[in-house]
């Protein structure tokens, strides 16, 4: 393992170079951290760049960096007896000629796909149940539903904060890196720390988001202070009620991240499937006496069970000599400063969600809410399945080519999660545009659902279609840059991202779209947001001396295209000749004219997709039998 050994008053302190990158600075959350007044934060960083090279980066610092007495502009290599100042802090650099990579798990992520897939669709379809029957009972025109749905946003927005994206992008890469070193206490150590910190965070913003719920509640849906003063008491309260939900499911997200890690795919896409069938229960055994308070007590049962599910295997873990919180552990510092963007660029993304709802409560109709909440809800099905499962599945291998500087091995997973994205979303997408009245009327419209319920939900729907694929594709694209342990640069394109959905949040939502037009924002600024990241991954790489070889995406991107066409045409003539005949009556109508034409338009899109050559529906074919 290289070395920083550091030359001090007291003698020499030895700081070794575990991650990808080590950052040195006076900031409390730097790898390294030196004593030097008036510098800025971070002074610089040193890059492991694989086969036991490394190169120290000037990150803008005051007195400068030097190697050797020389001044670094820029960038420069480190070779074994280098003296490295940084600011009035002096290093030797060792580096061990005999260093080994990490060990390497040998184990696709075809297989890792197909069980997250099943797990994943398992627990959507438990989670389509779940909707299907509060909406049953509550419908949208009410206003109950949308109460709920407002209420549900304060705990939502820092969920992101505090759970699976926090536990995911920043958590899981550190442990996972000190878990491949055979670090296995130090492993140990970070959980329990991370576990504490997680606890007190979320206390406090529960305990903030109590005391304060009238005014945040006004700030999220302003319009039902005035037009509906009884749905807004009703979202207050609620949301009250709601928010201890954000600690229990802060520790699922800490625990899920391990079961992620460790490729434990069936439990972790299991463990919501519990929290599923605790909201089924509260509603259909308390709405009587309960009414639309039994949903609030619905999402804290289902977030204690899916907890439970979390961390049974782990009971124990984090038992290790030393306190509670190890603030001088290195890896604590990491997760630390990579999880500062990441919050931010959660609440960015929810940033957007919370000014729909704003934008919703003021200019258009009651039920405007729940129409885009659940036509959002009918988009993470595809989503859920297909583009997480994708880039989780293909996460842990990223993790892994990044520790190990594997320049190809690395861009070969991100090209492959990229292309197997778009070849699983494309269909979806087609099918969620064309066939979006249908699916809506089938899932949905029953009960207190009413046709207008569903006319609502379905033009959300299928505006919320067209960005399908990019969704899937940036969220390949983001972990590709938290494997590299880079978590700014998403935050810098999320927060591109909002700023473009709400300019055309503001200008689509007083069109005739209405709503519709708000769905149709959040899909075009994820569009943008895939390009962006594609682009600054590139450039990122580039400066680090590494490339990005996306070896025949445009071509295979061009053929899915193709097919996709092919099956959209399929799609509207099977669905348009059934309706003309008068078959989408009664529910066994309805469910023929959303299989029907299903299966008709991904007959067309697996065929078009062979005949053109798309190498993804050899490996879709061959991923079961192989494994």
């Amino acid at each position: 393992m290289a070395r920083l050994i550091q030359r001090t008053e007291q003698g020499e302190m030895a700081h070794e170079l575990i991650f990808g990158s080590t950052t040195i600075g006076r900031g409390c959350l730097n790898d390294i951290l030196i004593a030097d007044p008036g510098e800025r934060r971070v002074h610089a960083e040193v890059y492991a760049l694989g086969g036991g090279r490394y190169i120290v980066r000037d990150r803008g610092s005051r007195s400068g960096v030097s190697v050797n007495g020389e001044r670094v502009e820029g960038r420069r290599e480190l070779a074994p007896g280098d003296v490295l100042r940084v600011g009035s802090a002096e290093f030797a650099f060792e580096a061990d000629a005999a260093e080994a990579a990490p060990a390497q798990v040998a184990r696709s992520q075809g297989r890792g796909f197909v069980r997250l897939t099943v797990g994943t669709m398992a627990a959507r379809v438990f989670g389509f149940l779940r909707e299907l029957v509060a909406t049953a009972y509550f419908g949208l025109s009410s206003g109950l539903y949308d109460a709920y749905v407002a209420a549900s946003t304060l705990p939502n927005l820092f969920r992101d904060v505090l759970g699976e994206q926090a536990a995911e992008g920043a958590f899981m890469p550190a442990h996972r890196t000190l878990v491949v070193r055979g670090r296995e206490a130090e492993a140990a150590r970070l959980l329990r720390s991370v576990l504490w910190v997680v606890v007190a965070a979320s206390a406090v913003v529960v305990a903030a988001c109590v005391v304060f719920a009238d005014w945040l509640m006004l700030a999220v849906v302003p319009g039902f202070a005035h037009a509906h003063p009884e749905l807004m008491a009703l979202a207050t309260r609620m949301s009250r009620w709601m928010m201890p939900f954000l600690l229990i499911i802060a520790v699922a997200s800490v625990y899920g991240s391990l079961l992620l890690a460790e490729r434990r795919f069936w439990l972790y896409s299991l463990a919501p499937i519990g929290a599923s069938g605790a909201m089924v229960l509260a509603v259909v055994l308390f709405s009587g006496t309960m009414g639309a308070d039994c949903l609030v007590l619905g999402v804290l049962a289902g977030g204690a069970v899916q907890m439970l599910m979390c961390a049974a295997p782990y009971f124990g873990r984090g038992r290790a000599p030393g306190p509670l919180v190890d603030v001088r552990q290195p890896a604590l510092r990491k997760v630390g400063r990579s999880v500062g963007p990441i919050a931010l660029a959660a609440i960015l993304a929810r940033l957007a969600s919370l000014v729909d709802r704003v934008l919703a409560s003021l200019f258009c109709v009651v039920g405007s809410l729940s129409a885009l909440y659940e036509a959002f809800r009918v988009l993470q099905l595809p989503f859920g399945v297909f583009g997480l499962a994708v880039s989780r599945a293909a996460f842990p291998a990223m993790i892994e080519r990044a520790t190990a500087q594997d320049d190809e091995g690395f861009s070969r997973a991100v090209s492959r999660a990229l292309r197997l994205n778009m070849f699983l979303m494309l269909p979806a997408t087609v099918g969620l545009m064309v066939l979006a009245a249908p699916i809506v009327r089938l899932l949905y419209e029953r009960g207190r659902f009413t046709a207008t319920d569903t006319q609502l939900t379905a033009l959300a729907l299928a505006c919320y279609g067209l960005g399908l694929v990019t969704m899937g594709s940036r969220t390949v694209l983001s972990r590709a840059f938290y494997a590299l342990l880079d978590t700014r640069t998403p935050l810098l394109v999320s927060a591109i991202d909002v700023a473009a959905n709400i300019v055309m949040s503001l200008a689509l939502v007083m069109t005739p779209l209405a709503h519709g037009g708000l769905a149709l924002a959040t899909s075009l600024a994820s569009i943008l947001h895939a390009w962006l990241l594609k682009v600054l991954l590139e450039r990122s790489l580039a400066r680090q001396g590494q490339r990005l070889v996306l070896a025949g995406l445009t071509t295979a991107m061009a053929r899915m295209m193709a097919a996709g066409a092919a099956m959209g045409i399929v799609l509207w003539a099977s669905w348009a000749g059934l309706a003309a005949a008068g078959l989408d009556r009664g529910l066994a109508g309805r469910l023929l004219c959303v299989l029907g034409p299903g299966a008709a338009g991904m007959a067309a899109y697996v065929g078009a997709a062979a005949c053109l050559g798309c190498e993804e529906v050899r490996r879709l074919r061959f991923w079961g039998p192989r494994h």
